[in-house]
């Protein structure tokens, strides 16, 4: 399976191109993304299905 990549804003004026993780958090309605020099973090998955991907 490919990585699949997006371009998420995780506040105003900041957005982070971060790609899923194949192991999923156990907080419900959230996504483990990872970007780069950072480490694996939640974002909403409502953020994560309408940021384009990239």
């Amino acid at each position: 399976m490919a990585s699949e990549y997006r371009s998420v804003t995780v506040a105003p004026g900041h957005t982070l191109r971060v790609r899923k993780l194949p192991k999923q958090t156990d907080r419900p309605g959230f996504v483990r993304v990872e970007a780069r020099h950072r480490p694996p973090f939640d974002v909403k998955a409502s953020l994560w299905n309408e940021a384009p991907i990239v």
